[in-house]
C-alpha cells in the first residue's frame, strides 16, 4: 500500500497538468473574442450582427416602440384582448410586462453588440480608415438605441464597454442629461469618420448624413439646447 501512495500522487499531479493544458487552450473550432476580430471580414460580420438586431419584430414592429407609443396615446387602441397591450393603453405597465421589458432587452442587446465592436476592433488587421468608419457606424447604432431608451424610460444605465459578467450589468441609472451628453458626444465623433454613401450592396448602413439628422433630432428633444441651434442643424442635415 505504501508503494502505491507515491504512484497515486504522481498520477494526480500529471492529471492536474493535463487539465490545466486542456482548460487553458484557446478555442480553435469556434468563434470567440480571442480568435475573432482579426480581419476586415470579421469586422464586417461584427457590424452586420448589430444591424441584425434592428430587424427584431419586437423592436420596431409588432410589439415594438411604435406600437407601445401609439397604444399609450389617443391614436390607437389595443388589438384583441391581450392584457399586456391593454395595460399599456391604461398606463398600468409593470416590470413584468413582456412587451416593454422585451423592447428594453433587445435595445441593450444592440448596445452590447456595439460595445463588443468598439472594444475589440482596435486590434483588427485592416485599413485604419475603414476600421474607424465601422467603429463610428457602431456608435451611431448605439446612439439610436440610447435615444429611444432615454425618451421612453428617462434615467437609464450608460454602458460603453462589452458586458462579460454579471458585475458588468449591475450599473446604476444615469441622469437624463448625462445620457444626452453621451449621445451628443458619440454623434459628433461619428460625423468625422462615417462615409457620405455606400455602394449598392451596402445601402441602408449609417452615413454622415444620418448622423447629422439624428443629432438634429437630439437637439430638438434636448431641453438644454435652444430651438434656433436645432433648426440650424436640421437645415444643414437636410441640405447635406
Amino acid at each position: 500500500m505504501k508503494r502505491l501512495i507515491p504512484v497515486l500522487l504522481l498520477l494526480m499531479l500529471s492529471m492536474t497538468g493535463c487539465m490545466d493544458h486542456f482548460l487553458n487552450n484557446e478555442p480553435e473550432d469556434s468563434l470567440s473574442p480571442q480568435n475573432f476580430y482579426e480581419s476586415e471580414q470579421d469586422a464586417r460580420a461584427a457590424i452586420y450582427s448589430v444591424y441584425e438586431r434592428l430587424g427584431t419584430p419586437s423592436l420596431y414592429n409588432l410589439n415594438g416602440v411604435m406600437y407601445i407609443l401609439d397604444n399609450a396615446s389617443d391614436e390607437a387602441r389595443p388589438y384583441g384582448a391581450n392584457a399586456e397591450r391593454v395595460a399599456i393603453n391604461d398606463y398600468s405597465v409593470t416590470e413584468l410586462n413582456t412587451i416593454t421589458s422585451g423592447w428594453w432587452k433587445i435595445s441593450f442587446q444592440i448596445i452590447n453588440r456595439v460595445n463588443a465592436v468598439t472594444t475589440n476592433m482596435p486590434g483588427t488587421d485592416m485599413d485604419p480608415e475603414l476600421r474607424a468608419s465601422i467603429v463610428g457606424e457602431a456608435k451611431f447604432l448605439r446612439v439610436l438605441a440610447y435615444f429611444n431608451l432615454v425618451r421612453m424610460y428617462g434615467k437609464i444605465p450608460i454602458i460603453t464597454q462589452e458586458t462579460e459578467n454579471f458585475e458588468d450589468i449591475r450599473k446604476p441609472r444615469s441622469p437624463v442629461d448625462s445620457v444626452y451628453a453621451q449621445i451628443i458626444s458619440d454623434l459628433k465623433g461619428t460625423q468625422e469618420v462615417l462615409p457620405v454613401s455606400y455602394n449598392a450592396d451596402d445601402q441602408g448602413r449609417a452615413t454622415v448624413g444620418a448622423a447629422k439628422t439624428l443629432l438634429a433630432k437630439v437637439y430638438l428633444k434636448d431641453k438644454l439646447v435652444g430651438k434656433l441651434q436645432a433648426d440650424v442643424f436640421l437645415a444643414r442635415a437636410v441640405r447635406f
